[in-house]
């Protein structure tokens, strides 16, 4: 006879949109003089806000270390940002801040393994992109720097026993993180695309707003890793 029945439990996963908005005004002799360079203040600041948020966006993301709100009346509502989103057992973890090193890094890789996971992506800061290109020298492993003039201190990719990581550094990354990724499990959510918004005209001037609503998707928190209590 078949043993019993050992079904497994989904879990389900949730997260709140957060909305990013600009505004952009440009008075009408702004408008109606010729200017070098453009065709249009409005246009112009519309361009430069929209990049803006796009940076607001990516630091909410991975550099705000976001825990997520509903909100409320008082409160805007918050989406959760990528480091309080992996779960606690590949989170390598201290009571103060430590530097950053290979031994850090192959452990929480490690972990993620052992989870099921499957990272194939490295995020880290500037200064932590160096201590990375750092490892090759610090260990005496060689470098094909074939026979061009080039002095090479850079990683790109890094293989471990758990498998190959691109390293990928993030100006907008919380500066005593690094991130162990599946990117397979991250997506963004858009509930509302980028758009422009035509605001009541009030006097001698245009108004508009720029606004979009989108969150951070970890469908597996088990299948990513953190590095925290890091030195800048």
């Amino acid at each position: 006879d078949a043993g019993a029945a050992s079904n497994n439990t989904t879990t389900l996963k949730n997260a709140n949109t957060q909305i990013f908005t600009k505004v952009v005004q440009s008075s009408g002799t702004s408008e109606a003089v010729e200017t070098y360079g453009r065709n249009s203040d409005l246009q112009m600041n519309i361009a430069m806000k929209g990049k803006e948020m796009r940076r607001d966006i990516e630091h909410a993301f991975v550099g705000a270390l976001q825990t997520g709100t509903a909100g409320n009346g008082t409160t805007a509502r918050e989406l959760t940002s990528a480091q309080s989103q992996i779960d606690a057992s590949t989170t390598s973890t201290a009571g103060s801040n430590r530097a950053f090193s290979e031994t850090l890094l192959l452990g929480v890789l490690q972990s993620v393994y052992e989870a099921g996971g499957d990272p194939n992506q490295i995020q880290v800061t500037p200064s932590h992109s160096v201590t990375v290109a750092n490892f090759a020298a610090a260990a005496g492993r060689n470098r094909d720097f074939g026979t061009g003039t080039k002095i090479v201190q850079s990683v790109d990719l890094y293989v471990s026993p758990f498998g190959e990581c691109s390293v990928v550094p993030n100006r907008f990354l919380q500066s005593n993180t690094a991130l162990v990724l599946d990117t397979e499990y991250w997506s963004r959510a858009v509930l509302r695309p980028m758009q422009t918004i035509n605001l009541a005209r009030n006097g001698d001037s245009e108004k508009k707003q720029m606004l979009t609503e989108q969150t951070l998707v970890c469908e597996n928190d088990k299948a990513s890793g953190l590095i925290n209590a890091l030195t800048a």
